[in-house]
Formats: structure tokens, sequence, C-alpha cells
């Protein structure tokens, strides 16, 4: 690939190799469609965990998705180099993915120990 090629040229080569259409990979990654379509279009990128399904439901790595990417400095652009754009307040969580045997593993966090709490 060329080296000005963006993260959403190749989340979208992925998914065409594969002949999957957006709603699929929405699907397997527990999203929807137009989260997808905003990836592939540049105007949001996902989570670092939505990343690394992404990777899981394609067969590809995060490596591979993010090849070619230039990291850019927060500022205008600078010609021939690719930026990621910022999270944005409309950017909002989405819920985790389902348990689908038939879908990729699902990547959970450990909760989070709380001290324990004295009676008085």
């Amino acid at each position: 690939m060329s080296p000005n090629v963006s993260f959403a040229d190749n989340l979208r080569a992925a998914r065409a190799r594969l002949k999957l259409n957006q709603t699929d990979l929405g699907r397997q990654v527990g999203i929807g469609q137009g989260a997808v379509t905003k990836w592939e279009t540049g105007k949001s990128t996902p989570t670092v965990d939505q990343l690394l399904v992404i990777a899981h439901a394609l067969g590809t790595t995060a490596a591979d998705l993010l090849a070619g990417l230039t990291l850019a400095p927060p500022g205008p652009s600078a010609p021939g180099r690719a930026r990621i754009p910022a999270r944005t307040s409309a950017s909002k969580r989405t819920s985790p993915p389902r348990n689908d045997p038939d879908g990729p593993p699902l990547i959970t966090r450990r909760p989070r120990r709380h001290p324990p709490v004295e009676a008085a």
C-alpha cells in the first residue's frame, strides 16, 4: 500500500476483500452500520478496543489496519500526512458486542476493585 493510505482506506479494503457489507461488519463488531460508515469516511475513529475486535473480524491485525498511517501533530494537516481525528463529544461509546460463538472473541475489562467499606 502507498505511504499515504488512511485507516479508512485500509478498513474499506479489508472489508471488501471479505465481501462484507458495512452492516455485516457492524454486526460482527457489535456496533451499527452508521459507525462503520463514519470510520470509512474518516469522520470518526474506533476506540482501541473496537479496533482490536474489527481486526479480528476481518482476519487481520490492528497494525495492518493502521499501516501507512502517519500521525500528524495537532493543528492544520501537513500535506501528504494522514491525521486521526480527535474524539468529539458527539462520539458515543457503543455497547459491548454480544457474546456470539461464531463471532470474534469479546474483549472484556476486569471490574474495578473498590476498597472495602468498614461498618460503623
